[in-house]
């Protein structure tokens, strides 16, 4: 360490500067250390030029105040004193932790600080009794923290994330306060998307990983998801987010309910009443976006943005509020990625399209019922033509889905493939623009990673009424169209065409108005 009279400057073994004072108004004349701690630099009348006090890194001592604006940055580890990803930050009415700048504690909301008045915060003092926040009046606090008298006492951000006050006395250290005092709080416990769990009986966390998800290496470690083909982005922020990749898919991979994220409860949705989709193309627009938790009572929409960091298992496991974490999927370019790897025997057509092909058109119910398909409903039934639409519509309403599926598929699909495939249907054909998933959400339902919605009903009654003109209109025009329909029958017999009966009507007539 140099000391002249532009300040002081620290080198390293090799002589590069590794820090030094910024530039003064005036030349140092000397050095002081005050019994306070405090390091001084001043002028040649004693006027203080720099002071250690006003330019904190990760403690504060007793004699020394934080003012409002100022913060506390920890390190970046036990070994590695550069900065670190938190911050404790004095506001004129509160005091926050913050982590990438999502907050994890505040001061008014702990039950363990008292409130004196309203009064504007100036600033934070610790001293021999305590901790305080005092305002203009440096007379009664706004809020204090009563601890033990103790005449040596520093207030710490740890590389961690928690903010902690210790007394020293004798030769030994004592912790007094600590924040957060849940360990799952923190945001980074258990790494990148890892799941916390509270043990209540030792009070620590508990590190997993959520479904889908394993155990990751790495620089970031925490948890990876499974499935190889998908990667977890980078923040637009982060300092390598120009090697991501621009040409990948976002899916959004379900972490399920019954968790929540730290900063949930001390910030606002960044929507309100929208749905799903709505939610998940909020984050997908936005790079710096890394998951989304959605409310499904009131449609609010939270958004981890900047860093993502660990996951809290809750204990309210009927909580609406369902996380979802976003991952970057490599786009596929061969034609050999199909479902499961399952094909009909007619060209490799992948088994998901064959089942959804009634749901595009209308279906003969005599036929139908010929083959093994097909249900009976008031509304939708006759002894021709069925608006396919509402069909499923019924069934779906019945739960009877294999009633819907292509009679060449009988015993190769299973009554939730094909449920999974009809509420995908129904959702993508609501009257409300809005409602419908975009084909991203729709390829994540399909392939697993995104949950499936279930299909608003009061958004699909236009399909009966679409059903009853339809079937209204195919009994007016059946016996003039009888002679025409039996020939168009018979030439498919003829012609080793298809059983099913199905013919194919506009996508006007499929989904309704757009």
């Amino acid at each position: 360490m140099n000391l002249t009279a532009k300040g002081i400057t620290i080198f390293d073994e090799d002589g590069n500067i590794k820090w030094s004072t910024p530039p003064l108004k005036s030349p140092v004349n000397k050095l002081s250390l005050t019994e306070m701690g405090n390091l001084v630099l001043l002028d040649k009348s004693n006027n203080s030029l720099w002071e250690s006090f006003q330019h904190p890194t990760d403690t504060i001592v007793i004699g020394q105040r934080l003012p409002v604006g100022a913060s506390l940055s920890s390190a970046a580890s036990n070994s590695n004193l550069s900065t670190g990803s938190y911050n404790f930050t004095i506001t004129s009415s509160d005091a926050i932790l913050q982590w990438y700048g999502q907050t994890y504690w505040k001061l008014s909301m702990d039950t363990k600080v008292y409130k004196n008045s309203n009064n504007m915060v100036e600033y934070m003092a610790i001293n021999s009794t305590g901790f305080y926040f005092f305002g203009n009046d440096d007379i009664v606090s706004v809020y204090q923290v009563g601890l033990p008298l103790a005449n040596f006492r520093i207030a710490k951000l740890t590389s961690s994330g928690q903010f902690t006050l210790s007394s020293f006395s004798g030769t030994n250290w004592k912790q007094e306060f600590v924040v957060p005092d849940d360990g799952c709080q923190t945001p980074f416990v258990c790494g990148r998307a890892g799941l916390c769990t509270h043990n209540t009986v030792s009070s620590s966390a508990i590190c997993s990983c959520p479904p889908i998800f394993h155990v990751g290496s790495g620089n970031f470690g925490g948890c990876v998801p499974s499935d190889g083909s998908y990667s977890l982005p980078l923040a637009c922020s982060s300092t390598d987010y120009g090697n991501q990749s621009n040409s990948s898919v976002v899916s959004f991979l379900k972490i399920g309910n019954g968790v929540q994220y730290f900063s949930n409860i001390y910030s606002d949705p960044v929507m309100y009443g929208v749905n799903l989709s709505a939610c998940q193309d909020f984050c997908s627009d936005n790079c710096s976006c890394l998951g989304i938790f959605y409310k499904n009572s009131s449609g609010s929409c939270f958004m981890i943005a900047n860093g993502l960091g660990s996951i809290q298992s809750s204990n309210a496991g009927g909580s609406d509020l369902f996380g979802f974490i976003k991952a970057i999927a490599a786009s596929k370019t061969t034609s050999d990625d199909t479902n499961d790897g399952q094909t009909s025997e007619n060209g490799g057509f992948p088994v998901a399209a064959a089942v959804l092909l009634p749901i595009a058109g209308s279906h003969s119910m005599e036929d139908s019922n010929s083959g093994g398909g097909g249900g009976n409903s008031s509304n939708s039934s006759t002894s021709g033509l069925v608006y396919f639409p509402l069909f499923a519509l019924e069934m779906h309403e019945q739960g009877s889905y294999l009633e819907l599926a292509d009679p060449r598929l009988e015993g190769r699909v299973t009554n939730d493939e094909v449920e999974k495939l009809v509420r995908i249907a129904l959702c993508c054909v609501h009257e409300e623009p809005a409602l419908r998933p975009n084909m991203v959400t729709v390829v994540g339902m399909l392939e697993g990673g995104t949950p499936l919605p279930q299909p608003r009903m009061e958004s699909l009654n236009f399909l009966r009424f679409y059903g009853r003109r339809f079937t209204e209109a195919s009994m007016i025009a059946e016996e003039d169209e009888f002679g025409s329909l039996m020939h168009q029958q018979a030439r498919n017999s003829t012609t080793g065409g298809s059983q099913n009966g199905f013919s194919y009507i506009s996508s006007q007539n499929i989904s309704g108005p757009r």
